[in-house]
C-alpha cells in the first residue's frame, strides 16, 4: 500500500429540513481514505468499527473502494448527528469512541508514500498516543495533517492549538479551513497563521476558504486559488475532498522525491485547483462520496 491513513471513522446522522434523516459512512479520515483510493491510491486505513450493523456499513464502503481497514472491530460504532441549515452547512453531535487497534499482519510499505492523520484522532485519548507512536516511528516521504477542529470535542483552544504546533513540528503538508485558523488563532490575519505555521517546520500549508477560494503556499511561493461555481447541496465532506485529491496530487506530482520546497507556482496552482474541483464534486451532490480520478479530469 502507498497511503496510511489514520484517524475516526463514523457513520453521519444527517437532519436535513424537510427531509427523513439517513445515516452514511463519514468521518473526515475515513473519507480522505477513500478520496485517495478513488484517485488510485493504494490506502489503509487505521480506525475503529464497530462489531454493529453501523460498522457493517463503514466496512462496505471501505471494500467498495478498495480500502484495506487494518484495526480490529469491537464495540459500538461512532456517529455524529450533522444538521443541515437551509444553505446545506452542517454542525455537529458526536457520540465517539477512538481506541483504534492496530493489527499487526498486514504489510505496510516502508516507506509510505504518505501518511495521513486526521481530525478528532489526533486530539482525542486514547488514541492519540497511536497516532504519536506513528508520526515517530513510521516512514513516509510525505506526512500530512488536517485538524479539521471540532470545538466540543479537541479541549479549549489553547490545548488544541499546542496540540496542532505539537503534529505540525512533524509533518509536511497541513491543510485546514479559515475556521479552523480563526477558533485556533483568534484575530490573526489568515496570511499570519499560514506563516506561522510553515515557521514550525511544514514545507506546505493549504488554508481552505470556501467559495472565496484557498491559499496554497511553501516558503518560497504562495498562490489563491479560486473555487469552482457550483450550486451547493450540503458541505459534508467538502474539506475531506480538498484533502485527499490535494495529497493525491502531490504524490502524482512526485513532490516527495522532488521536495515539496522545489514546487513552483504553477505547479501549486495545478495542485490546489484538483483539490477544489474534488471539493466542488461534493458540495454539489448529498453525500461525502469523494470523486474519482476520471471525475475530476472530465468535471462531471
Amino acid at each position: 500500500m502507498s497511503a496510511l491513513v489514520i484517524g475516526e471513522s463514523l457513520i453521519d446522522i444527517v437532519d436535513a429540513p424537510g427531509q427523513p434523516f439517513r445515516r452514511t459512512p463519514g468521518g473526515g479520515p475515513l473519507n480522505v481514505a477513500i478520496g485517495l483510493a478513488r484517485l488510485g491510491v493504494p490506502t489503509a486505513l487505521l480506525t475503529c468499527v464497530g462489531a454493529d450493523s453501523d460498522g457493517d456499513l463503514l466496512m462496505s464502503a471501505l471494500d467498495g473502494a478498495d480500502v484495506t481497514f487494518v484495526g480490529e472491530r469491537i464495540g459500538a460504532t461512532s456517529t455524529a448527528l450533522a444538521t443541515l441549515d437551509d444553505a446545506g452547512s452542517a454542525t455537529y453531535e458526536f457520540a465517539l469512541d477512538w481506541d483504534p487497534r492496530p493489527i499487526n499482519n498486514v504489510c505496510i510499505d516502508d516507506p509510505l508514500d504518505a501518511l495521513h492523520i486526521g481530525s478528532i484522532g489526533a486530539f482525542v485519548a486514547p488514541g492519540r498516543d497511536v497516532v504519536d507512536q506513528f508520526l515517530q516511528e513510521r516512514r513516509a516521504r510525505l506526512r500530512s495533517f488536517d485538524p479539521n477542529i471540532r470545538p466540543a470535542l479537541v479541549g479549549s483552544p489553547s490545548a488544541a492549538r499546542a496540540r496542532v504546533e505539537y503534529i505540525s513540528q512533524r509533518v509536511d503538508v497541513i491543510k485546514l479551513s479559515d475556521e479552523d485558523a480563526s477558533w485556533l488563532y483568534p484575530g490573526v490575519e489568515m496570511s499570519d497563521v499560514i506563516s506561522s505555521l510553515l515557521a514550525l517546520g511544514p514545507e506546505l500549508v493549504a488554508l481552505t476558504r470556501g467559495a472565496l477560494g484557498s491559499i496554497v503556499s511553501t516558503h518560497q511561493h504562495r498562490v489563491e486559488v479560486p473555487s469552482p461555481r457550483v450550486q451547493v447541496v450540503d458541505t459534508i465532506g467538502a474539506g475531506d475532498a480538498y484533502m485527499s485529491a490535494l495529497l493525491g496530487a502531490l504524490i502524482l506530482n512526485d513532490a516527495a522525491r522532488l521536495g515539496l520546497a522545489n514546487l513552483g507556482p504553477g505547479t501549486l496552482l495545478d495542485v490546489g485547483a484538483m483539490a477544489s474541483r474534488a471539493a466542488a464534486f461534493v458540495v454539489g451532490r448529498a453525500g461525502a462520496v469523494p470523486p474519482s480520478f476520471q471525475q475530476l479530469q472530465l468535471g462531471t
